[in-house]
């Protein structure tokens, strides 16, 4: 193991503009050392303001007109020069200490390939929303998941700790998307499943309790939702019944 590492940033884009910069601008102003990680922004829309912003802060652009996420995503990753993929979502945020967390977790853990960390839940004008963790999403240390072939009582593990999934609290080795990047282009949606999938069959798994990354609930999220208000009372109000 090298005593150095990159990371590339993913930051994924469709249609939606309204808190892209909020993203960027949070991947931006990290604790790590700028020259230790690049940002690439895919979107499938050109906006002259956002467009020279990210390119005045040293971000790529990557533009993607039609397909899936899951192609999206595996186009970006031919620019992707960094040994770690951080994901982050256009409406999510990362703590200012996220990256350097990332950073120093796989350069200390030579076997580690998968790192989902908890998570915050904030509104659309970023503000803090009050959620009790479900019993699926209750993390009061980290784990360490190893030997899924010899172990598949490991799926149920990461089931318990890890889920709900989200893009943005997930961190992977490139080397892993890389060799099923062909199954990648395949994937239609829940890309953080599929993240999820590989990785337990390919190494170490991390599932840790530091709060790394702000989940953004708003109406436009792509949660399968009958009403934006009675989710917010449900899932950030009261403890989820599962």
């Amino acid at each position: 193991m090298k005593n150095v590492l990159y990371i590339s940033v993913i930051i994924t884009a469709y249609n939606r503009k309204k808190f892209l910069l909020d993203a960027f601008n949070s991947a931006l102003n990290q604790t790590l050392s700028r020259d230790k990680y690049e940002i690439i922004v895919t979107k499938n829309f050109t906006d002259d303001k956002i467009d020279s912003y990210i390119k005045r802060y040293g971000g790529k652009l990557v533009f993607f007109e039609k397909g899936s996420i899951g192609e999206q995503v595996a186009d970006a990753l031919k620019y992707a020069k960094g040994e770690v993929i951080c994901f982050l979502e256009d409406d999510d945020l990362f703590m200012k200490e996220k990256l350097e967390y990332i950073y120093n977790t796989f350069l200390e853990n030579k076997n580690l390939i998968y790192v989902n960390n908890a998570r915050i839940y904030i509104d659309d004008k970023g503000n803090y929303l009050n959620k009790i963790p479900s019993k699926f999403e209750k993390r009061e240390k980290d784990i360490i998941i190893k030997d899924f072939n010899k172990k598949p009582v490991a799926l149920l593990r990461i089931q318990q700790y890890a889920n709900p999934l989200y893009s943005s609290s997930i961190a992977i080795r490139k080397v892993i998307l890389k060799r099923f990047r062909n199954a990648l282009y395949s994937i239609k949606l829940s890309t953080d499943v599929f993240y999820n999938f590989i990785s337990l069959i390919s190494g170490d798994l991390l599932i840790s309790n530091q709060a790394l990354s702000k989940y953004r609930v708003h109406e436009s999220i792509s949660t399968s939702i009958i009403n934006y208000e009675s989710y917010k009372k449900l899932s950030l109000n009261q403890e989820l019944k599962i």
